[in-house]
């Protein structure tokens, strides 16, 4: 029975189908707000998402590289 929830979560359109599409190398601009239209930081950022388990889990491992903060003190 939970073999079978996981092949079809697996099928296109499934959850697990869903989130392996998010599986990959990904870099874009991290941005910061404290407070509402005041931006406090941005930053370029690379990551990497890949499955754990080899997909037969609802887990996905992250790892994300920030460049060194502007931030002021």
């Amino acid at each position: 029975m939970a073999n079978d929830k996981l092949v079809a979560s697996q099928a296109s359109g499934g959850a697990h189908h869903r989130l392996g599409l998010l599986v990959g190398k990904w870099e874009g601009t991290s941005r910061t707000w404290f407070e509402p239209g005041e931006l406090a930081d941005e930053s370029p950022i690379r990551g990497t998402i890949r499955t754990v388990l080899d997909g037969a889990s609802s887990f996905m491992s992250t790892k994300a590289v920030w460049a060194a903060s502007r931030c002021r003190a």
